[in-house]
């Protein structure tokens, strides 16, 4: 009857038992550089993202800030004495009080990593939270720019077509002039105080959407701040 040798079948099983566990290690060693690679990979992809983003709030909050000024030079006018202004002085003033500007953010990498999973390779929690923050403000934004466009149908466009001549009002819009009308506006359409009360409206939603943009350019920069700290540690 042949005698196991314990020994040597301890020593046999401890060095399987090793084999393996540093078959294991150095698989999670290199999994984890791989995902530390498609880690730096996602970030340089996110910054040029939200680089981008800046500079689109940037132009919208500009654009916004024109508007508001001439909105402002609007009401100042109509503030005069009725008939200090002629009416087609006046008109001219219409079209730009009306603009509104909309951003739109460069959000592909995120989405794609929220939408894949990837987004758990960004280690840093930080930077997850403050990106997630971000996509929440943008609903302000595009919930008043929904409230524009209702504020433009309800309310603007209304008095547009029942107090104005739009042909005229709008006689340089696009890259096509609109034909001379026959028909003139009625200059009451300007000092009633009824455009007065919609251009105050448009104001007021103006420096709402000026407050908000400025709100998501700190955002952005925060995001960005946290993704150039990432970037520098490698």
């Amino acid at each position: 009857m042949n005698r196991v040798n314990w020994s040597q079948a301890v020593a046999e099983v401890l060095l399987l038992a090793i084999g393996i566990g540093l078959a294991l290690l150095a698989d999670s060693w290199w999994q984890q550089r791989q995902e530390r690679v498609e880690e730096q990979s996602y970030l340089t992809a996110l910054h040029a993202d939200f680089s981008a983003t800046r500079d689109e709030l940037a132009r919208t909050l500009e654009d916004s800030r024109g508007t508001r000024d001439h909105v402002v030079a609007f009401l100042e006018l109509l503030s005069g004495d009725e008939g200090s202004v002629p009416v087609d002085s006046l008109e001219r003033m219409v079209e730009p009080s009306f603009w509104w500007w909309d951003v739109e953010p460069v959000l592909a990498t995120y989405q794609d990593m929220v939408n894949s999973g990837d987004l758990r390779l960004i280690q840093n929690g930080e930077l997850r939270v403050e990106m997630a923050a971000f996509l929440s403000f943008l609903e302000t934004i595009e919930n008043l720019n929904d409230a524009s466009l209702l504020e433009w149908k309800d309310l603007q466009a209304p008095f547009m077509i029942d107090r104005l001549v739009v042909t005229s009002t709008y006689a340089d819009y696009g890259e096509r002039d609109f034909p001379k009308s026959r028909h003139r506006t009625d200059p009451s359409a300007f000092w009633d105080g009824e455009l007065e009360n919609i251009l105050a409206i448009k104001l007021i939603n103006l420096e709402d959407q000026i407050r908000n943009l400025t709100d998501a350019q700190e955002k952005v920069g925060r995001v960005l701040s946290l993704i150039e700290g990432e970037l520098a540690e490698t």
